[in-house]
């Protein structure tokens, strides 16, 4: 049944497509009027028009004359953030006509070696799991908009269509892929946050200074500065966690807040509901057995320098200003 809606990944959606309709051909194209005007039931019936950017009144359009062809349609959107009131998002969520193919959020590491294992077997290839890590490790990262809680929210997802073609390319020369093969993927050039980090926590300035930018361009000031505030809360629980003998389990009991959720009733003394934000067992025992670097304190003192670098650019402050001079500041911690 068409007209079909599917967000998220464009990998994702085009091979689910290919799944369900494997007779059929895909044509990508967004140029809705001119697929109308020249359709033909006899030439064109086995061909499924995929539109990847397409304005409200092409959707109309499909919806005023293409249901009366029989023209098959399919709209792909990158997140969840289009116009449910047009009445084709409407009548197609109606009729279960609306398919996630979601991005990975990004530090669900085993979301990601999820999609990268599924992509890999799909195309007859093999990966070993010190490579498959360099992946979680290096894969670009993107901003979508994201409807929660009736409002939207830019939230940062792994970039897995970009990762894709690199492994394309990798694939199409090899069956087996190893670290030597994605050493030189274009993607590499782009700043890694996890280690930019790690540097910053060296106070490698040299490093973080030349590539601040990459960063930003890549992930936007707003959005580097929550994840940089996302992993100095992490190391300042696990700084304090490490004072004590506590198991690998209850470390990350600690870390997912699951000793606090749900612990108390809410106004209105009923059992309030949560989703538990699963964090990696490894991730955890490699920053517990790194070495103290800083004190709980230090860990607080930086937090508070990133909350009010936040407060500053969505005020009167400039990125230009306000994120080398915070760098410079976390150093002198």
């Amino acid at each position: 049944m068409f007209p079909r809606i599917y967000y998220g990944s464009t990998t994702l959606a085009l091979n689910k497509i290919k799944e369900e309709f494997p007779g059929l051909i895909l044509c990508i194209d967004n140029n809705v009027e001119k697929i109308i005007n020249g359709y033909s039931k006899f030439f064109d019936n086995n061909n499924i028009y995929i539109h990847t950017s397409i304005s409200n009144e092409d959707i109309k359009l499909i919806q005023e004359k293409s249901e009366k062809l029989g023209i098959k349609h399919i709209i792909l959107y990158e997140d969840d953030s289009f116009d449910g009131r047009l009445s084709l998002i409407a009548k197609a969520k109606k009729n279960n006509l609306i398919f996630d193919c979601s991005y990975p959020l990004l530090g669900d590491s085993n979301s990601l070696k999820r999609h990268i294992n599924n992509f890999v077997l799909k195309n007859n290839a093999n990966i070993n799991g010190e490579t498959l890590n360099h992946l979680v490790e290096i894969c670009p990262i993107l901003r979508i908009k994201s409807k929660q809680s009736g409002s939207k929210k830019e939230i940062l997802c792994y970039d897995i269509d970009i990762l894709f073609k690199e492994l394309e390319k990798i694939i199409s020369y090899t069956d087996k892929i190893f670290l030597r093969d994605i050493s030189n993927a274009s993607f590499n050039e782009e700043c890694d946050i996890v280690e930019f980090i790690d540097k910053l926590m060296n106070k490698d300035m040299d490093y973080c200074l030349t590539k601040i930018d990459l960063l930003i361009d890549s992930m936007g000031e707003q959005g580097f500065l929550l994840v940089l505030l996302s992993q100095l809360n992490f190391m300042l629980v696990i700084s304090e966690t490490n004072k004590t003998d506590f198991p690998l389990s209850k470390v990350q009991e600690i870390v997912e807040l699951r000793d606090l959720l749900g612990k108390y009733l809410d106004d209105e003394y009923k059992e309030p509901t949560f989703a538990v934000k699963a964090q990696n067992p490894i991730r955890i025992r490699i920053q517990s057995s790194k070495e103290n670097l800083y004190s709980p304190a230090q860990f607080s003192k930086m937090i508070t320098m990133v909350v009010d670098s936040i407060v500053d650019l969505r005020t009167n402050g400039s990125v230009n200003h306000s994120v080398p001079i915070l760098i410079s500041k976390l150093a002198s911690v």
